[in-house]
């Protein structure tokens, strides 16, 4: 790619060279400019290629599902504890129940004991 560059002949326009150096900077200046922002795209531009890149490669890839797993593997964990927990729950609840209902039979055998 060829740089643009600046003109050598002086327009018809610019009688008075202070008219035609003052133009000339403002060319220049706009040059720069453009440069500037050119030159910023294209850093980000490579920004972005780098990103992509990395995202692309297997080793994210291969660190990416190995934190999925170890994600899956945690509420995998987390719901087993759970259902356990509502097991033993249940236990507890049935034992108390059994607890409960043996505790009322020797309430009553009592009753009947002192009624004779």
């Amino acid at each position: 790619m060829a740089l643009p560059t600046l003109t050598t002949k002086v327009p018809s326009r610019f009688r008075n060279p202070s008219a035609f150096m003052d133009w000339q900077q403002q060319r220049k200046a706009e040059k720069q400019n453009q440069l500037e922002v050119h030159g910023r795209y294209l850093e980000r531009q490579n920004i972005c290629n780098e990103r992509h890149d990395v995202w692309s490669s297997r080793e994210y890839f291969n660190r990416s599902i190995m934190i999925y797993n170890k994600k899956r593997q945690r509420e995998e964990h987390k719901a087993s504890l759970e259902q356990h927990r509502n097991r033993l729950w249940i236990l507890f609840q049935e034992e108390k129940n059994q607890l409960e209902a043996e505790h009322r039979q020797l309430l009553q055998d009592r009753k009947m004991q002192r009624r004779h």
